[in-house]
């Protein structure tokens, strides 16, 4: 018994399916071969099907949404098309970096929220299309990037200073500097 799986079924011009085909090779005990091309007349068994997800890339603290309805199809059982995807349910089943991002499914939306103004990474959520019967799941990567934010000094320590004429004071701005994105020494000196 043989079992033949495609990931993708193969259409013409006009989207049509066409035919999928194997190249096999039989040797016999004597090491004699002959081979062939077996074809496999490939139609859709109804569950939904997702197009290829491009990774989303967005700056930490930023969010961003995806519309998923256009990169999706379905099928009868009987492997005709549906008159559209307004009744498939999506959900969203892992997230495997929560510390990251966090996302949402509104309607065909997308929802991704960078968790921290701070944080930059890759998560990967899957997701599933349901038509009630079956369904289908897809990954789609998500890049946080590094936003390069301004140091900050905190002069709350200064406040309330006060110097008269001639006097003097010396103030390290460095204890008071704090940047995100570097320590405090690569800070201060410019970097």
């Amino acid at each position: 018994m043989m079992t033949v799986h495609f990931n993708k079924i193969q259409t013409d011009a006009g989207g049509n399916p066409t035919q999928s085909g194997i190249y096999l090779t039989v040797t016999d005990e004597e090491g004699d071969s002959t081979g062939g091309t077996l074809l496999f007349n490939v139609i859709e068994n109804g569950m939904p099907r997702w197009d290829a997800l491009i990774p989303v890339n967005m700056n930490e603290g930023s969010s961003s949404t995806v519309f998923l309805k256009n990169l999706l199809s379905d099928s009868n059982p009987d492997g005709t098309a549906t008159e559209g995807v307004d009744h498939l349910q999506i959900a969203i089943v892992a997230n495997d970096n929560t510390d990251l991002v966090s996302a949402s499914v509104n309607g065909f939306n997308l929802v991704i929220d960078a968790v921290d103004e701070d944080l930059t990474g890759v998560a990967n959520l899957t997701l599933r299309a349901s038509d009630g019967i079956q369904f289908s799941e897809t990954l789609i990567r998500v890049n946080v990037e590094n936003v390069n934010d301004a140091p900050v000094l905190n002069i709350s320590a200064l406040e309330g200073m006060t110097l008269f004429k001639g006097e003097q004071r010396i103030v390290d701005l460095r204890s008071h500097l704090t940047d995100a994105d570097a320590d405090q020494e690569g800070a201060s000196g410019g970097g």
